[in-house]
């Protein structure tokens, strides 16, 4: 979903947020995303078996998870980003604060990615 801002940094040197930071975007995508894991789902549950970690690769299950995590995303981008149009075709972000949530934000997702990363390592000693 970042790929629109990096395109855009490269063509014209703005980042953009655009279709792919709304939540009909975030739907559009998660479909994607979930049909082409489910595509692959018996090689990823093979890594996933190396990896020592049991994973449930249902069709719903992965639409799910892509969309909550894109919708976070979309979320946090929304509290700093005045490009970022959530509710789109409204052309406003009620819930933009500005660039002084940026570093607060950034702290929160590293929060969760620290006890994402405890949940894993729970998870694989578990499985062994």
């Amino acid at each position: 979903m970042d790929v629109e801002p990096v395109v855009g940094i490269i063509l014209t040197g703005y980042s953009y947020h655009g279709f792919l930071h709304t939540i009909l975007g975030a739907i559009s995508g998660s479909l994607l995303v979930a049909v082409i894991l489910w595509q692959f789902r018996r090689e990823l549950n093979n890594i996933s078996l190396k990896l020592k970690l049991r994973q449930f690769f249902s069709f719903p299950a992965l639409f799910f998870s892509a969309l909550v995590a894109w919708l976070i995303h979309i979320f946090f981008d929304s509290l700093s980003h005045a490009d970022v149009l959530p509710f789109w075709p409204s052309e406003r972000n009620p819930i933009l604060i500005g660039h002084t949530a940026y570093w607060p934000s950034s702290l929160i997702l590293l929060t969760l990615l620290i006890a994402a990363l405890i949940i894993i390592i729970k998870k694989r000693q578990s499985y062994a």
